[in-house]
């Protein structure tokens, strides 16, 4: 079996621009689970995935539950993305990018390079999101609200 042939700068950035097109509108489906119209749901899902914040719900409290925490999710995975896009495209395999990284284990290739970054960048955004969590929490917020408050603020 032949190995598999590197992936290219210009295919990456066409896989990403795709993911960031069809993924609000796999998502707009569950979201007009919460009553709201086609268009309107369709908004609420770009907005969450490209981390504007933006809504056009009068008001967000009465939402259900459901409704507010997979639109933080939405937030934070698209924040999530939009970090590691960044990092792929700023840091190219070299000397610079290893010092950057310091990585033992760093491979000369694109790919691996961004994986590795990848996995640092998920790992921080997850301590950030949990201490977080914890402390809104402490302070008295209460845990549903701390989880949706970390995911939001994180996520821009």
């Amino acid at each position: 079996m032949p190995s598999p042939r590197r992936i290219q700068t210009n295919e990456a950035t066409v896989v990403t621009a795709l993911v960031f097109l069809f993924a609000p509108m796999v998502l707009t489906w569950p979201t007009m689970a919460s009553g709201l119209s086609f268009t309107d749901a369709l908004f609420e899902t770009i907005s969450a995935v490209t981390t504007t914040g933006l809504s056009v719900t009068a008001s967000v409290a009465d939402k259900p539950a459901i409704f507010l925490f997979s639109r933080a999710w939405m937030q934070w995975v698209g924040g999530l993305g939009i970090v590691i896009l960044f990092v792929a495209t700023m840091i190219r395999p070299g000397l610079a990018a290893k010092r950057i990284g310091d990585l033992e284990d760093y491979e000369e290739d694109l790919v691996g390079s961004t994986r590795a970054h990848a996995r640092r960048v998920i790992i921080v955004y997850s301590i950030l999101t949990g201490f977080g969590i914890i402390v809104l929490g402490l302070l008295g917020a209460g845990w549903f609200d701390s989880l949706i408050y970390s995911l939001s603020a994180v996520s821009t």
